[in-house]
């Protein structure tokens, strides 16, 4: 997602802990508040609604829609001086409609699974313990029907907020540390996720997923610059080999991320700019149906991926107007598919009308190429949201 959510953009526990705190699965941020938090505020809380619309059209004639509406929920807690607690889950309706085929149209809705966070400052603040639960509270076991529209918004390449609406039981904790040298703010860290099994289709008897579990371990550093701050970060995450009923459908392997980004700020802009590079080793694709990408948990089994882009804020209090460009690049899978080049930007604007409260609206457009099943499909795609963040 090419844009923040504004107020809750607050500083992190250290400098070097910026991508440290990268610790699950494909490395999805999870950004807590400083412990210093303005006075008597110990709680961030964030809703928004987001449209995402995207149209799939290829040389044979064949049209889909596949569009989702979401409303992200996100509490962060400040429990006390030294622990914090957090709290997500995502609300969605989401549609796959084949235009080419008498307009026939299949659904899914429900809820994601609770996402629970907590982090945990040690001794001199130096040291950080993370951990975390996905409470089952989703839906996770899903008709025929339903798996169609699951395998489509759970592309990578299409960004859905929401690509997975439920698992099972996971939990996963890790252990942070943060020294400086010299002028870089310098981290490490590692940590392990536990992933139980589920049965994964309700009208097919018992099939039963077993997504694997995960180790990570991760390095990073911090360097002030003028007027800014450059990052430098990497990622190794070893995933165990996911079965169905028992049989191995996807191998055993590893993820490497390398990820670098940079800010400047010169009242009244602030520009960002970031770099991301994953490859796969070693996940190879047993059998076709691991070719299914809602089979795959949240998981990207392309060999390669590259992600870029980047904001400029202009800060004319109480507004702040923000662009934003991004470019996301999937090499295909063993099986051919889901190669893909997907590019666009937008705006958005936020109405901060107090220090503890912020409205934010953002409009994106995308256009791109998606490689499925032998066939090249033309993206365009946009997204709408409409969110308020406030602080109590």
């Amino acid at each position: 997602m090419i844009f923040s959510s504004g107020i809750l953009d607050r500083p992190k526990f250290q400098a070097s802990l910026t991508a440290a705190i990268l610790m699950q699965g494909l490395a999805a941020p999870f950004v807590f508040a400083q412990r210093n938090f303005a006075a008597n505020i110990n709680l961030l809380a964030g809703a928004s609604c987001t449209i995402t619309r995207w149209s799939a059209k290829n040389d044979s004639g064949e049209k889909f829609v596949i569009s989702q509406i979401a409303v992200p929920l996100r509490f962060d807690f400040e429990l006390n001086e030294r622990v914090g607690l957090s709290l997500k889950t995502i609300a969605a309706s989401s549609a796959l409609e084949a235009r080419h085929n008498a307009g026939q149209r299949l659904t899914l809705a429900g809820f994601s699974d609770l996402k629970v966070e907590s982090i945990v400052l040690l001794g001199n603040e130096g040291w950080l313990l993370k951990g975390g639960l996905n409470v089952p509270f989703g839906k996770e076991s899903l008709s025929a029907r339903e798996l169609v529209v699951a395998n489509a918004i759970a592309e990578d390449a299409l960004a859905f907020p929401l690509g997975l609406y439920g698992a099972a039981f996971e939990a996963h904790a890790g252990i942070l540390r943060a020294w400086h040298v010299g002028k870089l703010a310098m981290s490490g860290g590692v940590s392990y996720f536990f992933r139980d099994s589920f049965d994964y289709l309700e009208d097919v008897g018992a099939v039963k997923l077993d997504p694997g579990d995960e180790f990570a371990a991760t390095v990073g550093m911090d360097l002030d610059v003028a007027h800014g701050k450059t990052s430098l970060d990497a990622h190794l995450i070893h995933r165990g080999s996911e079965r169905l009923n028992s049989t191995t459908i996807v191998d055993a392997g590893s993820l490497l991320l390398m990820e670098a980004s940079t800010f400047l700020k010169r009242y009244p802009l602030k520009a960002s700019f970031w770099l991301r590079n994953y490859w796969n080793f070693g996940q190879g694709l047993r059998s076709a149906v691991a070719q299914n990408p809602a089979l795959r948990s949240d998981s990207n089994r392309n060999p390669y991926q590259l992600e870029l882009g980047g904001t400029l804020d202009h800060h004319l209090a109480p507004l702040t107007l923000q662009y934003g460009f991004d470019l996301r690049r999937f090499s295909p899978n063993e099986a051919g598919n889901e190669d893909a080049l997907v590019w666009g930007g937008g705006a958005a604007v936020q109405f901060t009308p107090m220090e503890a409260l912020a409205v934010r609206c953002a409009l994106k457009y995308y256009t791109g190429a998606l490689k499925s099943n032998g066939a090249t499909f033309d993206l365009t795609g946009t997204q709408l949201s409409l969110g308020i963040f406030g602080a109590f």
